[in-house]
């Protein structure tokens, strides 16, 4: 691990415990990186408290100081107004006896110390698909608009105050991992379920186990398309620790199994005791086990990949260009394909081919143009790309297989 990697997990491991930093020592680079990496991965509130001496603080980096400051009030505020918002709509959701079961934020935010520091980007509502019509009516009445969407297990709506709402009718899009377990536990989640709160309204939340499941099973999907970063691995780290003496262990291990998370979930418990200093177990014998070789493989892929998979831009490519379900694409088809795309694909970013396909050699030559002059891209960072992005695939490739994903 390079020691700016070190450095905010220190952080995040003091934020986790309530615990500051001596933070008077750090430079602008290391408070830049801090900042920058903290947003990439969604956790920069998180730092932000565990950083004393902001007086210091304020004197080595002025601007970035105060901009973080204000980011830090404006966050949480809204995170607190938008937790109202949900909670306003479950009610609305009870009153018309829908039954309805929150996902990941909702619920894991409780688990933080401080729960208003666990960023959440939008809200994850489950539903049965034969309630699907009376819920998207009651959101259009409460001001949320439809976006248009392809997934095939959940629609969203967005609010020009609040933050998004996904209702979903499926935990899964019944491709990834093993469809049919997963499909079978999706089944059973509602009869699982417990009553909860939010607010003043009255849901139900996933059992434990179902809630570890989902979360993991969340967690590979994103990985399998893209990636995940250190919030996610800090959700998963605080579950199990929070909950791993009220496990059914024999459920989950046969869940994962079936399913095909086994050696996954091996993994994040790895990485967060190399992480986290921690000691968290699995009581199966067959549990797999890791190398430190192979663990710091995945941290190099957390760190690259940030909260949505593309926290650098070589690592954006090398998700673009790393086919799923086995099928590979060589790195020489892969670029030409990023300077070369197919007709359709040029379409979509050049309107005038829909009615001047003939056109279809100036539209590369805009293409690549925009590449190579992109301003939201240095240079350096370009070149990174060329070299670093073949690196990128073929680590992915082998993580993916070492996975079983």
């Amino acid at each position: 691990m390079k020691p700016n990697e070190k450095l905010i997990i220190q952080y995040l491991i003091a934020a986790l415990k309530v615990e500051k930093c001596e933070s008077s020592r750090l430079t602008l680079a290391e408070l830049d990186y801090l900042y920058t990496q903290g947003c990439a991965h969604q956790i920069q509130t998180l730092i932000f408290s565990a950083l004393d001496s902001l007086k210091t603080l304020q004197k080595i980096a002025p601007e970035l100081m105060t901009h973080w400051t204000k980011e830090m009030v404006m966050r949480s505020y809204c995170q607190k107004e938008n937790l109202k918002q949900v909670a306003h709509i479950l009610k609305q959701m009870e009153h018309q006896g829908i039954l309805v079961i929150p996902l990941k934020g909702v619920f894991l935010r409780n688990l933080y110390p401080r729960p208003d520091l666990r960023l959440m980007g939008d809200a994850d509502l489950l539903v049965h698909q034969e309630d699907l019509d009376k819920v998207k009516q009651l959101l259009i009445q409460e001001g949320y608009e439809e976006v248009i969407d392809t997934h095939s297990y959940h629609v969203a709506f967005t609010h020009s105050n609040y933050m998004s709402i996904e209702v979903h009718w499926a935990l899964t899009n019944h491709r990834s991992f093993n469809a049919p377990a997963a499909i079978a536990f999706e089944k059973l989640v509602f009869e699982h379920a417990v009553p909860a709160i939010v607010g003043d309204a009255h849901v139900l939340s996933l059992s434990l186990e179902d809630e570890f499941i989902y979360i993991c099973m969340h967690m590979a999907k994103h990985l399998n398309y893209a990636g995940f970063g250190l919030r996610q691995l800090c959700d998963f780290y605080l579950v199990l620790k929070t909950n791993s003496k009220k496990y059914d262990w024999d459920y989950l291990t046969k869940q994962f199994k079936d399913i095909g998370l086994y050696h996954f979930v091996a993994m994040q418990v790895a990485t967060c005791n190399y992480l986290f200093d921690s000691q968290l177990s699995w009581p199966n014998k067959d549990f797999p086990q890791y190398t430190n070789a192979q663990i710091l493989t995945f941290i190099e892929d957390l760190f690259q990949s940030g909260v949505c998979g593309q926290a650098t831009y070589h690592r954006s490519l090398a998700v673009t260009f790393t086919k799923c379900k086995g099928q590979d694409v060589s790195y020489a088809t892969s670029m030409y394909r990023l300077f070369f795309p197919k007709f359709n694909k040029l379409k979509s970013q050049y309107t005038y081919l829909e009615t001047k396909p003939y056109l279809v050699v100036i539209a590369w030559f805009n293409h690549i143009y925009y590449l190579l002059t992109r301003t939201d891209r240095s240079f350096i960072v370009k070149v990174q790309a060329l070299v670093l992005t073949r690196y990128s695939m073929h680590k992915r490739k082998q993580l993916l297989k070492l996975l079983k994903l």
